[in-house]
């Protein structure tokens, strides 16, 4: 059942406010989005002002024919946040025999703008030049090398150095070196619980005072949650005591964006919706519902344990058998969302 032209419900007045994202092409679905801003001074930001009409607001979607095919590309719009509309278009990577791309998320590195996605089965991480054409490129594996498998990598810059998180309950960081071929090097991980929860990126992190802010899905449920960690030592602090969206109408929900409005004083989390279309939800610091962590402990050992590992970086790449077998893996569990979807009534 092809469900690309239905919208999400409107939400009860009093409620965060949601925003349904037109599509590129009405032929295509157009899901999981990121944003970024670029500001008066062309520096890329995740934070904006949203009253300078010099700021202008890009978007990155995953889109694909159809959700009977895995064939995605990555593509980057420029976004009328204020009108909701798209403008120029602009493709960054094409499905095609090399490989199939998922789940773009921006990032920042060195006064570049860079974007991160799934690409067969490694993590992509490359730089952008001002066309939003792929400037450098590395992969980083995720099969074998890091078991259980988790691709919902999201990166992010402090201090000059390029990080990126794998995993959030328990939080693992990794210090990434762009220009090394086995780029990885363990930095730190917190061991905190959150129920039952598991919890997935997820928005890149944004810096706010003195805290990292991102948007994360949990498996299986699909729903939305706000998680912040201490910008100095990655430490959890805080997260959201209840998913953020409950009542809205959707199967999944996908966050892969956020944004902190200075002018409105708002969180605006980008996402895809039931794997068909994209939207934003822009929240109060109040509307988060934002519980402290308690308790949280640092694996000092962290480091030397994934370090003994690391001579598993010297393996092959994935044979093409691997890759044929990983996307038959994917294929079905599209295929099984494609039945869920099917099955829902109308909106």
């Amino acid at each position: 059942m092809h469900r690309r032209n239905q919208k999400t419900p409107a939400l009860t007045a009093g409620k965060y406010k949601f925003t349904h994202i037109p599509s590129i092409n009405s032929s295509e679905c157009m899901f999981n989005c990121s944003l970024v801003v670029k500001d008066s001074s062309s520096n890329y930001t995740f934070v904006f002002d949203s009253s300078n009409p010099l700021n202008r607001v890009y978007l990155s979607v995953r889109e694909t024919p159809s959700l009977t095919t895995i064939k995605n590309s990555i593509t980057v719009c420029e976004y009328d946040i204020s009108n909701n509309t798209l403008n120029k278009i602009y493709p960054v990577v094409k499905h095609g025999r090399a490989g199939n791309y998922e789940d773009a998320r921006f990032f920042f590195y060195k006064n570049q703008l860079g974007i991160s996605y799934t690409y067969n089965m490694s993590i992509a991480a490359s730089l952008l030049n001002d066309e939003f054409s792929i400037s450098q490129h590395n992969i980083l594996p995720i099969i074998d090398y890091f078991p259980p498998i988790e691709k919902n990598w999201t990166f992010f810059e402090k201090h000059g150095e390029l990080y990126t998180i794998r995993n959030y309950c328990p939080l693992e960081v990794y210090k990434v070196n762009m220009d090394a071929e086995h780029c990885l090097t363990p930095h730190s991980k917190w061991e905190w619980k959150y129920g039952t929860v598991q919890l997935r990126g997820g928005s890149p992190p944004v810096l706010w005072n003195n805290k990292f802010y991102m948007a994360l899905h949990s498996a299986h449920e699909y729903q939305t949650y706000m998680f912040v960690i201490d910008a100095e030592t990655f430490q959890p602090l805080q997260i959201s005591s209840t998913a953020l969206l409950k009542d809205l109408k959707t199967r999944y929900q996908f966050a892969c964006g956020l944004l902190y409005d200075t002018h409105t004083s708002e969180w605006i989390i980008s996402m895809g919706i039931d794997d068909v279309s994209c939207g934003l939800a822009r929240f109060s610091e109040k509307q988060l519902l934002l519980t402290d962590i308690k308790p949280v402990t640092e694996n000092k050992s962290f480091a030397k344990y994934v370090m003994k590992k690391s001579i598993q970086y010297d393996k092959p790449p994935p044979t093409d058998m691997e890759i044929l077998i990983e996307e038959i893996k994917h294929i079905r569990e599209e295929l099984s969302r494609i039945r869920v979807l099917s099955s829902m009534p109308n909106q």
